[in-house]
Parts: structure tokens; sequence; C-alpha cells
């Protein structure tokens, strides 16, 4: 599945984007490609022709991501906007997925996920400008005790009340599979359709010291933030409860793991490592009653360590792993925030291979990360149709695309992964990804002046401090002391003063700046995964 993580650009001091307001002619015009598509997604499901969703989701999904530069009042709405794009995603590449099966179960609760998400985006908007598209009109009994969203009461088969609130089911036996669990579905229903998500955390331990070389035991518990008790319960997604992506500090090592699910409810994996050091580890989940999820862990291995690769992009796009030559041409060059098609196209021996099988339910998977070490993007061939053409994708080959979103600027590795004769082929190739963040230098010391409003913002706990003022026309000396890793790659931005570094744990920086007019002064941790700001007065 899909994890595109859109952040808001972080924007100069002045009249934010979502401040304009005014103009939604563009919006409108995006929305009735959404509607057209999810006019096609319905009637595609109604009728079962399930073969044809691949195309309509991915269709849908590129028509709400133009909704990106709508004018919506207000931040809070923006981040919701934002927020919103993302669920679809996410939704997108599920239907793809289910589609693919011919699975109408996982089909119909992810039209159903899509609905609700669309319905969210246009109550963002002033009243008429947006119309709702309403629920999606039963198709039949499907087994999901979650159906609320798809039937109307006026036609709901079967219905329950639980915590004060009323469900409304496709079927009987839907509503009586509700009753036999009702916290669980409820949950989840408060996660899909009030935009309620949950925070999930990931730990990895380690049975003994794990050496170098050394066959180790490593189990995986799933936890809801604030909760003891372990989530036992999740989804199979690409054939598999767990993707666990496993890479070096340096990203010069990659393994992509399964590990299984014990009857105490922790995954556990026997794996070796190559070598000593800092390795990180990625999980890539869904709760049975919540959303999909990346979770990152570290782990130290110890023994001798290799010496560190230094990330360079790769100046050519050919290479040959295992005799199979395998090249890959970008859409359009690759910049933070904007989709990008990547075609890869496979030969032996000079000519094209078309014997190419399915790996874990895709013709290939894609894993694109970072030289931060935490944004990740995990995602999946797409097939032709839409912007895809049939040349650039086959289902054995020898051209696969794939639609890749990435979060952040810099120095990206990304492993595109196949199948052919039971062998797994792993080609990774190094991008330098264009965008906001390397646009913003970091600034030269500067000595505070006499008169400076000096102050000191601990993060990350500060990152959303907003009382604090300061005065515009004199010097501001803004120092940042990193108390805790933030999360975030721990870079921090100031654009208004064009500035950013990166910190390390119990380190801190100042930035002298003048504002000049009275208003926010924004700063942000890493392409806006925290935000914060003082109020120049």
């Amino acid at each position: 599945m899909k994890k595109s993580i859109l952040l808001a650009t972080v924007m100069a001091l002045g009249a934010p984007v979502w401040a304009q307001g005014g103009d939604f002619d563009a919006a409108k015009a995006s929305w009735k490609d959404v509607r057209l598509g999810v006019r096609e997604l319905d009637e595609a499901v109604a009728k079962k022709k399930l073969a044809n969703v691949h195309d309509i989701a991915f269709n849908l999904r590129d028509s709400v991501r133009e909704l990106r530069d709508a004018p919506v009042e207000g931040e809070a709405k923006f981040d919701k906007l934002v927020s919103l794009i993302g669920q679809v995603d996410g939704f997108a590449n599920a239907l793809d997925s289910s589609g693919d099966k011919n699975d109408l179960r996982g089909t119909v609760a992810s039209q159903r996920k899509v609905h609700v998400a669309l319905d969210q985006i246009a109550a963002l908007f002033p009243a008429g400008t947006l119309p709702k598209v309403g629920p999606v009109v039963a198709t039949g009994p499907v087994s999901d005790p979650v159906c609320r969203m798809t039937v109307t009461p006026a036609s709901a088969p079967g219905k329950a009340v639980y915590g004060g609130q009323t469900y409304y089911f496709c079927s009987k036996a839907d509503a009586q599979a509700f009753q036999k669990a009702p916290a669980k579905y409820a949950a989840l229903y408060e996660e899909i359709a009030f935009g309620k998500p949950k925070g999930y955390e990931l730990r990895v331990h380690a049975a003994g010291k794990v050496t170098a070389g050394k066959t180790a035991t490593l189990d995986f518990a799933v936890r809801e933030k604030g909760k003891s008790a372990l989530v036992k319960d999740f989804q199979v997604v690409h054939e598999m409860l767990l993707h666990l992506i496993i890479t070096s500090d340096d990203l010069s090592y990659f393994s992509h793991e399964h590990p299984i699910l014990g009857k105490d409810g922790r995954f556990r994996l026997q794996t070796r490592f190559p070598a000593g050091g800092r390795y990180l580890l990625f999980g890539d989940f869904t709760p049975a009653a919540g959303m999909n999820q990346v979770l990152r862990s570290e782990l130290r291995v110890e023994g001798a360590a290799k010496p560190r690769q230094a990330l360079v992009a790769d100046k050519t796009l050919t290479k040959t792993v295992d005799g199979i030559t395998v090249s890959v041409k970008p859409s359009r060059p690759l910049e933070a925030g904007r989709p990008v098609l990547l075609t890869y196209t496979l030969k032996k021996g000079g000519k094209p291979l078309s014997d190419m099988q399915p790996y874990l339910g895709a013709s290939g998977h894609m894993m694109a990360i970072n030289r931060n070490g935490r944004d990740i993007v995990h995602t999946h061939t797409v097939g032709a149709g839409g912007l895809v053409t049939s040349a650039m994708a086959t289902p054995s080959g020898p051209s696969f695309t794939y639609d890749l979103e990435l979060p952040v600027s810099g120095l990206t590795k990304i492993w595109a992964q196949f199948q052919r004769g039971g062998k797994v082929l792993t080609v990774p190739f190094t991008f330098d990804v264009k965008g906001k963040t390397s646009k913003i230098v970091a600034a030269p010391k500067t000595a505070a002046p006499a008169n400076a409003q000096k102050v000191t913002l601990t993060l990350p706990r500060d990152y959303k401090a907003n009382a604090i003022s300061v005065q515009a026309g004199k010097p501001v000396a803004l120092t940042f002391v990193l108390a805790e890793d933030a999360g975030c790659g721990n870079a921090v931005m100031v654009p208004a003063a064009n500035w950013n570094k990166t910190l390390k744990v119990g380190e801190r920086a100042t930035v002298v700046y003048t504002p000049k007019q009275s208003g926010p002064l924004k700063f942000a941790c890493s392409m806006n995964h925290f935000r914060g700001s003082l109020v120049v007065k």
C-alpha cells in the first residue's frame, strides 16, 4: 500500500495559501472529474467488474490531488485537506490491490472510505462550492460490520445502537456481527468516518545480543499509543500481515522481510545482519480496526562495522544486477510533493524479458528512503490506463511503471523489486530529489545584537508554541535546543530568515532575524513535519 505522506509547504512571513480564498473555479473543475470518477467506481463495483477498478481508482486519485492548491479558509482546514488527500491516495492503492485480487469485500470497504473522505473534503469549502458525493448505494450483503456509510437509514436492512450512536448495516447478519464485538467496530467507524486516526507504536526486542554474521531472533510488538495491550489482529496486505524493511543507516544494505505473527500477538523474525552498526527498521502493517501504518525503529548490531558508503546520485540510470540489465526512466525530474512515473525496463543478453512473475500480489514493489533515514514511501507497480500507456507497463515485462510521490527533497535511494523464476531481483537507484528544503541554505553564524529579543525553544515539545510574542522591527535571537529526537530528521527551518540547521540531541543553534512586519514568524522541522510560530507584534 502506498505510503505517500503529503505535507503542507512552509510559507515565509506573509499571507499563506489557505488565506487567499475567493477563486474556486479550478477546484470546481477538478471536482467534476472527481464526481465522474466516483460514478465510474460505483458502477464498476455494482456490476462486479473489479478488473476495471485499478485504472478508475488511480484516475480518481489524480483528480483529487489537483485540489491541493485549492483556496480553503484557515490553516486548520488546509491541514485537514492535505490529510484527506493523503487518505484518498491510500484508499486508491487499496482499491488497486483488492481489484486485482477480485476481492469484492475489500473493494467495497475501500469504496465506502473514498465516499466518506470525499464528503469530508467537500465540507471544507463554502456551502454549495463542491457538491457532496453522498453515500454508496448498497450492492448487496457484504461481510463488513461497518457499512453505515453504504446505506441510508431508510433502506438499511440491519441496525444496532452502541454508545449512543446508531449504526446501519447492509444486512441483518452484519448487524449481528457488529453486536458480537461492538467496541472494535465502533472504533474503526470513528477512524474512517470521523477522521479520528489512532496512534500506534512498533517496538522491536532482540532475544540476546545481536551480533553481525550470527542468526538473531527479533520480535515486534504493536500497541496503540498510551495502551499496554498488544494489537493482535491485522489485515493481509499484499499477501502479508507485516512488511519489514531493514536498511543500514547509510542505506548501503537493504532487506525486505516478513515476520510471522505468533499466537501471543508478537511478530517474530530470524535474520542475519552483514556487519555491525546501526540499522533502521520500517514496519508496514494495517491493524484490523485501523488505518495503514509505517513505523520506524532502530537496532544496534555488535561486531565489525563496514566503512560507511557515501550516498551519491546515480549518474547513469542503467545497471546490471544478477545478469539482468535494468534501466529506469522518470517521466519528469524528481521533486518533493510532485507525482512522477518511474518506468523500468528489464533485459537479459540484450533481449527484453517478458517472463517476469508477480511478487507479493503485484508486478513489482518499490521502497524509497530519504537520506535522513526517516521519510519512506512503499508503493507498487501500476497498470496500463490513464496516464500510463500500455508501452509503459505490461503484466510480465519487459516494462513496469511505478507512480511515486516523495514527501521531502534530498538524496533518496529507491529500491525496485521484481520476481523471475521464483527469485526476487532488487535494483537500487539513488536520485537527488529537488524541492523546498534544498533551496534553504544554512545561514552563517551571526552574533546577536545587544538589543535583540531573545527567545529559546526546547524541541520537540515547543514546536507548536504560538503564545510567545516578539516585536516587529527589532532583531530576534531565536535559539532552538533539541532535548530529544523529534522524529523528523531534526532539521529545523525558519523560512522567513532563509535559515536551517540539523541538530543533534543536546545541541542548540541560534538564528538572528529582524521581522519587518507583524504576524506569525513560522518555524518547522523538516518540510512541516512539526510546525510552530512566534507572534510578531
